[in-house]
């Protein structure tokens, strides 16, 4: 199954969140920018709960004043900055063993509110699998 919201719309919010509220093993993240403080609390309220919650951030946008990866790593969420020389451009989020949250939408202001962007919830254990590869190649790449 497949659900979609086009952005900006609060959609782009509440679809990809409830989503994360829904996890009870995992959420990994890959978000090339991510300054959105309503991801943050999500992702707070699902380690909170005992989920295996991690983030990987591109390096050149973590130097960035409303990068939330400090905020993540002081709630004690595992948070590595993309080191490898490619532009760590991913958007997306593995979520339990069935759920992928994806699409052109990074996690910012200007992603939910501004820019015409897509986010897609898949359920798919095939391509959860895939993704969640993909999440520990860059994981073990970063620092």
């Amino acid at each position: 199954s497949a659900r979609v919201a086009f952005c900006p719309s609060n959609e782009c919010v509440s679809l990809p969140i409830s989503t994360i509220d829904s996890a009870k093993s995992r959420v990994w993240v890959a978000m090339y920018s991510f300054t959105n403080a309503d991801f943050t609390n999500a992702l707070v309220r699902a380690k909170e709960r005992g989920v295996d919650v991690r983030v990987i951030v591109e390096k050149q946008q973590a130097g960035g004043q409303y990068s939330q990866h400090q905020e993540l790593a002081a709630a004690g969420i595992p948070v590595r900055i993309d080191t490898n020389p490619n532009y760590m451009h991913h958007k997306f989020a593995v979520i339990d063993d069935d759920f992928l949250i994806t699409g052109s939408m990074n996690w910012t202001g200007n992603g939910v509110g501004e820019n015409n962007e897509n986010e897609l919830v898949l359920r798919s254990n095939e391509l959860n699998s895939l993704y969640a590869d993909e999440f520990e190649n860059v994981w073990t790449e970063s620092a």
